[in-house]
């Protein structure tokens, strides 16, 4: 995603993972710096459910979205309230 992102002269990959650092112990957040795109990305170690409307309220818009790494079954009741925040926060 960042090598598409540079390639059409975006300037910004938001990345939410509230686990990154506790859970895979910054590995992901490591080969984004190693491919120098720490330029581009930033990482916010919170939820989606907290950083989706606080971003909005910042006035942040966004051409794509995506959601990766869901386990649907302990994500079953939030999935939902996820994707309706992304698209009406970020979306209009």
């Amino acid at each position: 995603m960042g090598e598409a992102l540079i390639s059409v002269g975006g300037d910004r990959h938001v990345i939410l993972d509230p686990f990154q650092d506790s859970g895979f112990r910054d590995a992901g957040w490591e080969v984004i710096r190693s491919a120098q795109l720490d330029g581009v990305a930033m990482l916010l170690r919170e939820r989606s459910q907290i950083a989706l409307p606080r971003l909005a309220a910042e006035g942040m818009s966004a051409d794509a979205a995506c959601v990766d790494g869901v386990d649907l079954a302990a994500w079953k009741d939030n999935l939902s309230c996820v994707v309706c925040k992304m698209r009406s926060a970020l979306c209009e």
